[in-house]
């Protein structure tokens, strides 16, 4: 979904990114599932937690709308249908 979303949007020129984070595991296991997911948006692997600290991430899967400013403007616990996902980012991206 995030990967089919990603490359939909793109190709319409949206202003917008994507950033994985990978957490709560091992870095080759994170790296792994980017590379057996085939996934081209940036992928970050967060060994000691900063990032999930800075952004108050509490659980998997976790979305963040971070604003241009570094601002969370929404946040978003578990894991959501393909059609809420994209509504949630055509609300946001311009």
């Amino acid at each position: 979904m995030w990967e089919r979303t990603y490359k939909q949007l793109k190709a319409q020129n949206k202003s917008f990114e994507f950033v994985g984070v990978g957490l709560l595991d091992s870095e080759q296991n994170s790296r792994g599932f980017v590379a057996r997911h085939a996934l081209t948006f940036p992928n970050l692997y967060d060994a000691n937690g900063d990032i999930a600290r800075a952004y108050g991430f509490t659980s998997q899967p976790y979305t963040a709308w971070i604003d241009a400013a570094g601002n969370v403007v929404r946040q978003g616990r578990g894991p959501t249908t393909e059609a809420e996902f994209r509504q949630l980012i055509e609300q946001h991206i311009r």
